[in-house]
């Protein structure tokens, strides 16, 4: 969802934010009618943040341009351009993660700061995109929409990956990977075409939608493996700093790919009656995946033809509060994961079913969600266990066969009074393959999600405090023990993280607010056991912001 140059009154937004870990970050955002009757609209952005590491070594920066326009170019048809430029510069990024186990086969137990990266790796990328939108209405009932979007994203980056299993008193044991010096390039056009009205029947206005699509991505990326590798020496003491760079040889290509895709859809939402309607639509899909000879890869070409994937909805509205719905969709998704032997896995295919009860309290102000879901999907991407794509260390994948993903989820989001606003939502599923065995184990079963903010009454007033929590269950991968062979999980147990904010209205115009994510300083894992290493997720971290509406 872009910012769009809605404001015909020079308007604007500052804010300003300090925090734990050498945190600042600065917004401007401003507004404006560009002419004296406000037909044509600007709007600029300008962001930038910065922050260190939790790990021994690194920081990251992020800087964010955006500029857009609109203009009415007559009561029925309005012009909107744009783009933005986007930075992001990492340096002492991490590939990889902590080695799970010791020499012995006993479990690692290193510090959270702990990193495998080293003071001289980074990860850049910068990102372009311009994009431009024009609709117009034929009449009081129909619009015709244009969308146009051209964007490109380059990385380079030079990265540090270590494996093995150190001995627990000496530290010996790891070993630095030769590869690590990356280049991409990407490029792509996106263009959608669609009308959207509505048309009398059975004495009710009903609703219809149609379009085509048509997007092009390329992508390549060229290496280069190093000539010469230091010894990484005693992990136990290893902190990132001091480390010689490695010295690299020539780039190869590595990877290259185009995928092309064009789509035609169309929906219509038929009110058979006041309390009665249904949703009824469809897309074809064209889509083509051209590798070309690389490293790793022979040239290739994929190419899936007049896909159908039909959609059906029913909605009962029992009265203005409760309304019952089901709805199901067949499934066509491209995936980009690799299988051991290089090969890009096949698009998931299958379709999904949904029925659920759906309320609206206080005139929609509070919303409530019941759903029970059922998924079937065929060549579902789950991980390989610790296989790598041939020729590389990323990790492999193998197409799941009859996956059925079944569960239900509960929400709550809205205003329960003026001053006071609530987000609930509990998803509980399960995920098993044809033959009844669980996938995808290292995603958690079970998720709360909870917020609130609540203006405080009376003399208070001005002041607003708020908080969450974020509960997950237990989740967790199978790993190969290196020194027994034998498999073992790697857990992640269940555990909640806790935010709370605080914010002061000090004038109309101007405010503070304190937020602080993670208050327990709770240890947990983002990545477990691939390629048998572990990564830690982010401690307690603090930030103050002070905001100015003009």
């Amino acid at each position: 969802m872009r910012k769009r140059a809605s404001s015909e009154e020079f308007t604007g937004t500052a804010d300003l934010g300090l925090g734990s870990r050498n945190e600042i970050s600065a917004t401007l955002d401003l507004a404006s009618g560009l002419n004296e009757t406000g037909s044509v609209r600007g709007r600029a952005v300008i962001h930038r943040e910065q922050q260190d590491s939790f790990r021994d070594v690194g920081d990251s920066t992020q800087n964010i341009i955006y500029a857009t326009t609109e203009a009415d170019l007559s009561d029925e048809t309005q012009l909107t351009l744009g783009g933005s430029i986007q930075e992001n510069i990492n340096n002492g990024a991490t590939w990889g993660g902590i080695p799970a186990w010791y020499d012995d086969g006993t479990r690692t137990s290193f510090s959270r700061s702990k990193t495998t990266s080293a003071d001289w790796a980074y990860w850049n990328t910068t990102h372009k995109n311009v994009f431009a939108e024009i609709k117009h209405s034929l009449n009081e009932k129909w619009d015709l929409n244009a969308r146009y979007n051209y964007g490109t994203s380059d990385g380079e980056s030079r990265l540090l990956y270590v494996f093995g299993n150190p001995n627990r008193a000496t530290g010996d044991g790891i070993t630095a990977y030769s590869g690590g010096n990356f280049g991409t390039e990407s490029n792509y056009n996106m263009l959608d075409l669609f009308a959207s009205g509505s048309y009398e029947m059975f004495g009710r206005d009903q609703e219809v939608s149609i379009g085509v699509s048509r997007s092009e991505r390329h992508f390549t990326a060229y290496s280069a493996f190093a000539t010469s590798v230091a010894p990484i020496g005693d992990f136990n003491e290893w902190d990132g700093t001091g480390y010689p760079e490695h010295i690299w040889g020539e780039r190869f290509l590595y990877e290259e790919q185009t995928d092309t895709q064009t789509a035609l859809y169309a929906s219509t939402r038929i009110n058979w009656t006041e309390q009665f309607s249904t949703i009824i639509g469809g897309r074809l899909t064209d889509l083509e995946i051209d590798r070309k000879a690389a490293a790793y890869n022979d040239a290739q070409v994929i190419e899936h033809n007049g896909i159908f994937t039909p959609y059906l909805g029913v909605l009962y509205a029992f009265n203005d509060t409760y309304t019952a719905y089901a709805s199901y969709t067949e499934i066509f998704s491209p995936q980009n994961e690799r299988s051991q032997s290089g090969e890009v896995l096949n698009p998931i295919s299958g379709n999904s079913y949904e029925i659920g009860l759906k309320a609206g309290f206080a005139e929609d102000q509070l919303l409530a969600t019941v759903a029970v879901f059922k998924t079937l999907q065929d060549d579902l991407a789950a991980v390989d266990g610790t296989n790598t794509v041939s020729g590389s260390v990323d990790q492999a994948y193998k197409e799941a066969e009859g996956a059925t993903s079944k569960g239900y989820e509960i929400e709550l989001v809205g205003a329960l009074t003026e001053t006071w606003e609530v987000q609930l939502g509990w998803t509980k599923y399960q995920v098993e393959d044809a033959q009844g065995e669980k996938i995808n184990t290292e995603q958690p079963r079970s998720i709360f999600k909870s917020y609130t903010r609540y203006q405080l009454p009376g003399a208070l007033n001005k002041i607003t405090v708020g908080g969450g929590i974020n509960w997950e269950s237990e989740s967790y991968s199978t790993a190969t023990n290196p020194i027994s062979g034998t498999p073992e999980k790697v857990q992640q147990e269940a555990f909640a993280l806790v935010s709370l904010m605080a914010k002061y209205q000090i004038t109309p115009e101007f405010s503070t607010q304190l937020n602080v994510d993670n208050l327990t300083d709770e240890t947990y894992y983002t990545n477990i056991g691939t390629f048998g290493q572990i990564a830690y997720g982010s401690p307690r971290t603090l930030s103050l912001s002070a905001k100015y509406n003009f």
